[in-house]
């Protein structure tokens, strides 16, 4: 009966094995030839932990450990063994104690080839990463440590006119022209040696097919297998031209974001026009509406006469004056001029709205004489919007007696222009947001959150200075009072 239960279990296609506490074989049936290429002689001279690497060695030691205190009666592994050739073969092992007199004397397990299995898996598993690459338009690429291809998506296919199999197991050598094919190499070598992880240059792609150069920029980083261990690097190319697309895009939304908050501006100037020509067309009409009356009488006096046409003539120039401001605000003058500050601080007092709805406000100002060459036009208009957003707030706070701050002095080689009001400033969480584009705490009807977004992009990024906005506590006349403070920072 015992030698045809071992005739039984040589002739499985399952490894049985036997081992004793100290880890060593003590029986193994004939199938463990096929599996790992040893001799039943050869793998009883040999541990368990001579065919397994490192990482299943520590997991393996632990469930040992483990089962010689608890007596745990069953453990399943799954792991990598090395054949006696040097190659790998995934096996999955189930074993349970030898208990004798209530002690561990060993082990008592079986173990299946599952390479195939795990083949299939991992092909599975390929086969899914492909797919998803190949929808990612950024041509993408991976190597072995060896610098040989291991895959590619379909827009790296598209960029270079190879295919996946193709490229598969091949060098840079088989796919680009010499000089450029060497420039690849010695870049990847600086990857593999981890002299430059991650890796990033620009360089030219060629497709033969197209009979075309792309100029790209190449992203590139070593990966590494669960031991830390140098695997092999992923790389990304992106068409230098897209660069541009982009670079175009952002332009044109610039462009609109620029002409948006400019038609809002030119809303608020209209509003603006209609408080200060309010009262002059009142006066005119009422001017020339007496002048008829009393000509229709014969009551009109030369001496009247002449009163009444000098106040219309005045009332004229002065609405002369505001189209003047209109027209110079809207200039279409794009070049940057000499331009004293304190002038563009009074041509913005002029815009303002000289009708603050019941509402006094007071301006301060403290200016030093310096000209700067800048966009004089621009910074008009971002000085108009912080005078208005000042007066806005006001009204939103209910101040009747508004004080707006004006500073404007040297520091560090910059032109410092500093405006203090005394609305009671905002929410800290807030002010973080009002310059980002279309965040407004005004209605709909009352602001399109552009002002102050504008206001930074043009100081920061066309002027080279810097746009800040925060809430301030300051002093006037042995009074403290707190609002916004916005700081503008040009460089002399």
């Amino acid at each position: 009966m015992e030698k045809n239960y071992f005739e039984l279990l040589d002739n499985t296609t399952d490894w049985f094995w036997e081992v004793n506490k100290e880890g060593r074989f003590t029986y193994s049936n004939k199938i463990v030839k096929e599996i790992l290429g040893y001799e039943v002689e050869e793998i009883l001279e040999i541990s368990p932990f001579d065919l397994m690497d490192s990482h299943t060695k520590d997991t393996l030691q632990k469930l040992f450990d483990e089962t010689l205190k608890t007596k745990k009666k069953v453990y399943n592994l799954s792991h990598k063994a090395i054949k006696k050739d040097g190659n790998s073969v995934f096996l999955e092992l189930n074993a349970l104690p030898i208990i004798v007199d209530d002690e561990v004397e060993g082990f008592r397990g079986i173990s299946r080839n599952i390479t195939q299995r795990v083949k299939q898996d991992i092909q599975k598993r390929f086969d899914f990463l492909s797919r998803i690459l190949d929808y990612i338009p950024i041509p993408i690429f991976y190597k072995d440590k060896n610098g040989l291809y291991l895959g590619v998506n379909k827009a790296w296919n598209d960029m270079t006119g190879f295919t996946k199999e193709e490229i598969l197991n091949k060098s840079v050598f088989d796919i680009a022209p010499k000089k450029i094919a060497q420039i690849y190499h010695e870049q990847d070598q600086k990857v593999f040696e981890l002299e430059e992880n991650p890796q990033i240059y620009e360089a030219e792609v060629y497709n033969k097919k197209q009979d075309k150069r792309y100029k790209v920029v190449f992203n590139k980083s070593a990966f590494f297998d669960k031991e830390g261990n140098l695997s092999g690097l992923i790389g990304t190319i992106i068409d230098k031209s897209d660069f541009t697309k982009l670079e175009e895009e952002k332009k044109e939304n610039e462009r609109l974001l620029i002409q948006h908050a400019k038609i809002s501006a030119i809303g608020d100037m209209f509003e603006n026009i209609t408080h200060q020509w309010r009262q002059p067309l009142s006066l005119i009409t009422t001017l020339t509406t007496g002048l008829i009356i009393n000509e229709e009488h014969d009551l009109l006096e030369k001496d009247s006469l002449l009163e009444s046409l000098e106040q219309i003539n005045s009332t004229a120039q002065d609405l002369s004056k505001s189209l003047d401001f209109f027209r110079d605000y809207y200039s279409e003058d794009k070049s940057k001029l000499l331009t004293p500050l304190n002038s563009v601080i009074d041509k913005a007092l002029e815009g303002i709205i000289q009708s603050f709805d019941g509402i006094k406000v007071e301006f301060v100002k403290n200016i030093e004489n310096i000209e700067i060459y800048c966009f004089k036009q621009e910074l008009l208009q971002i000085i108009l919007s912080i005078f208005n957003n000042s007066i806005d707030q006001f009204k939103s706070e209910k101040i009747e007696n508004g004080l707006i701050k004006i500073d404007i002095y040297k520091k560090d080689n910059y032109a410092i222009i500093q405006i203090l009001d005394n609305g009671k400033g905002m929410d800290e969480s807030l002010i973080k947001k009002v310059c980002l584009p279309y965040f407004s705490t005004k209605n709909k009807q009352k602001g399109a959150g552009l002002s102050l977004y504008m206001n930074r992009k043009i100081i920061n990024e066309y002027m080279d200075g810097e746009f800040l906005l925060f809430n301030e506590t300051w002093e006037y006349k042995e009074k403290t009072y707190k609002g916004i403070c916005a700081k503008i920072m040009l460089p002399l």
